[in-house]
């Protein structure tokens, strides 16, 4: 297990659920997903979700800002287009992070 598997957002459910700490409870996580036949990697499948989602999330509403946009103003420059998706993708995250950790720490406790 490298430095990078640590990096779990279901592993805060299972502190929570049994009071061990971030590591142990990173690689206990890690193994309860490996040896379900629900998942077929080391991750749970609301990772895909996450990613998913924050992909479609950040392309609707940076597509129905530039419609505005346009329909507001004759002229936008990049760097107001380059603000404008950075927003949008720091705005889908956390309400995003926000269903996914909690159907993520779900998950975590009804494996373990």
């Amino acid at each position: 297990m490298s430095i990078f598997d640590l990096s779990r957002a279901d592993a805060y459910a299972y502190i929570h659920l049994s009071g061990v700490p971030y590591c142990d409870a990173a690689r206990q996580c890690e193994a309860i997903c490996h040896e379900t036949h629900l998942f077929s990697s080391n991750d749970t499948c609301i990772r895909l979700y996450r990613i998913a989602a924050q992909i479609f999330v950040v392309t609707l509403s940076s597509l129905l800002t530039m419609i505005v946009f346009e329909a507001k103003t004759t002229y936008v420059s990049m760097f107001a287009i380059a603000v404008t998706i950075m927003y949008c993708y720091l705005m889908s995250t956390h309400f995003v992070d926000i269903h996914s950790n909690a159907a993520e720490g779900l998950v975590t406790c009804y494996l373990a």
